[in-house]
């Protein structure tokens, strides 16, 4: 079986943001040249504490953000920075987002037919009684929600319409910005299972964001590790979730809940470093327990033969 083509590539993706504090102005450097591909019906997780810049990352593949360098291509042609209207709805069509919050994601005002009739009058598609209905099938909600408020709902049960208000389209790529970070723990893992069931049924390829290994773990193909902007570990889930390479991967998993483990675990000690002024060299070296004189030169990726890792203790 040959290798399945990417539907998505972002190439050397920068970001930043200016703040204003009085007089004075400082530029945050949210990304700095990050690479990411996603292949046709995979499921990419990008893991890392708050502020590593994953939700930037996935803001900017929904062009909720332009990029200040770098740039997208989906299914094989570049995407301007600047497209016209028209581009930008065909763009929305293919790449839909599932946002981390369903009940600030929904108009608390209006009924949940109302949500899912919307993105096919936007898109100017048909049969549209029909398709919202096949759409709550997909999610497995009954008929009856279309006539309720958002209000009326279970926290599961709203993020469900969120997640079939973005698939009623028939997009090519779903973006979840943490989909179960707000549920209970025994909603979590049903919301997972729909979106593995809506690719199947689908085809449909996903970025999944999420600070939990446990769930990257569970639901992906592919696991991309962020720190401080910048991509430090990438490869198979259960290699990086089983055999973490980079440092922080590493104190990321120890830090992860194990009931099978009952030994007391060292966790993550320190801050990040400031994106103001970033680090030349490792960005982690201030909270490494392997750093070494040599890392503060050091910030390329080592490719492994399928696992990259951005770390001197492989090159």
């Amino acid at each position: 079986m040959g290798v399945l083509p990417s539907v998505l590539i972002a190439e050397g993706i920068v970001k930043n943001f200016i703040l204003r504090k009085g007089f004075r102005h400082y530029t945050v450097h949210a990304l700095r040249g990050v690479d990411l591909y996603l292949l046709e019906r995979e499921i990419v997780s990008i893991v890392g504490e708050s502020g590593c810049g994953k939700t930037t990352l996935l803001r900017v593949v929904a062009r909720i953000y332009i990029q200040d360098q770098g740039r997208l291509l989906l299914l094989g042609k570049e995407l301007p920075r600047k497209i016209s209207r028209k581009q930008e709805l065909e763009y929305r069509k293919i790449v839909q987002m599932i946002f981390q919050d369903p009940f600030s994601a929904l108009n608390p005002a209006k009924k949940v037919g109302k949500f899912l009739e919307r993105p096919l009058v936007i898109f100017n598609l048909p049969d549209t009684k029909d398709r919202i209905r096949e759409a709550l099938k997909e999610v497995e909600l009954p008929v009856d929600c279309l006539e309720k408020y958002p209000h009326e709902l279970s926290g599961g049960q709203r993020q469900r319409v969120v997640i079939a208000r973005s698939i009623i389209a028939r997009p090519k790529i779903l973006l979840a910005d943490e989909p179960t970070s707000m549920l209970d723990v025994s909603i979590k893992a049903s919301i997972l299972n729909l979106l593995l069931q809506l690719r199947e049924d689908h085809a449909i390829s996903l970025i999944h964001v999420t600070h939990d290994l446990a769930s990257a773990k569970y639901i992906s193909d592919r696991i991309v590790v962020m720190y401080a902007g910048q991509i430090v570990e990438e490869g198979k889930a259960e290699e990086v979730v089983d055999e973490p390479l980079h440092p922080y991967t590493k104190l990321l998993r120890a830090a992860a809940p194990d009931p099978n483990n009952t030994k007391v675990k060292v966790g993550l000690t320190g801050e990040p470093p400031s994106l103001v002024s970033p680090p030349e060299g490792c960005s982690f070296l201030p909270r490494c327990p392997y750093a070494k004189k040599e890392c503060s030169h050091f910030s390329q990726i080592v490719d492994l033969k399928g696992r990259k890792v951005r770390c001197i203790l492989y090159y």
